[in-house]
């Protein structure tokens, strides 16, 4: 990073492949750059230069997260080996929340341009999981599984065989064997829902329990829905287990 005054110029190296609207993140502060910063208020804007500092482009979306004290935005075109430069600066606009987030009594509801991007499922459930989960050209994973696999509800992540040699099932969805009692994923809480112009996030803290309600295990799970373009739509999902 390179200051200049009230902006800052960060750097971005391509590495070896070419990019074409990757997500940048990286840990900012902007009480550490920008004196009359008020956070809750302010908000940071960003627009590519040249190396010199020129202005090469219009401003760029960009998304400062405060609970972790990290800057996001989205790289446009750029091929491997090449750098570029954007300015970070604050302004008094409020950001245009082009990706929202909103908590219903069961679910919450993840939109893009106020399209429905995916639902995910949390309360009432054996685990919680994305239904639908849309691409460009409508969802990409199976609903409401039924008969010998009820267990196919959507996009999950979960474990187990059928119970051999003792060990927790969170895979199927059974109360009687031979593949039951299965164990669950319980939503406890979330604890943080974030929208913005660049992503929406989530995350959550779940409990795993053995089909006995034995606690096996916790999980904080981090959820984050953002578009490269309208063909190119990504959720990273992240699973931290103690």
């Amino acid at each position: 990073m390179r200051h200049n005054p009230n902006t800052v110029t960060v750097k971005v190296d391509a590495g070896s492949i070419d990019r074409k609207n990757d997500l940048i993140r990286f840990p900012f502060n902007p009480k550490d750059h920008f004196p009359d910063w008020q956070e809750g208020v302010s908000t940071l804007a960003i627009a590519q230069t040249d190396a010199d500092g020129s202005l090469l482009d219009a401003e760029t979306p960009a998304q400062f997260e405060p609970t972790i004290r990290e800057l996001a935005w989205q790289t446009g075109s750029l091929n491997a080996g090449e750098s570029a430069w954007y300015t970070v600066r604050v302004v008094d606009l409020p950001p245009n929340n082009r990706y929202a987030i909103k908590q219903k009594p069961a679910h919450l509801l993840i939109t893009v341009d106020n399209q429905v991007f995916t639902r995910y499922n949390f309360l009432g459930i054996w685990k919680p999981y994305f239904w639908p989960l849309n691409g460009n050209y409508g969802t990409v994973v199976r609903g409401a599984g039924g008969g010998d696999h009820p267990h196919h509800t959507g996009l999950y992540l979960a474990y187990g065989g059928h119970g051999e040699g003792g060990s927790a099932n969170i895979w199927s969805d059974w109360d009687e064997p031979p593949y039951g009692p299965c164990g669950k994923m319980l939503h406890q809480r979330f604890i943080r829902l974030t929208s913005g112009p660049v992503y929406a996030e989530f995350v959550e803290d779940l409990i795993y329990t053995k089909g006995n309600g034995d606690q096996i295990l916790t999980e904080t799970r981090t959820a984050r829905a953002w578009y490269a373009d309208n063909g190119r739509r990504f959720l990273d999902i992240t699973h931290e287990t103690t």
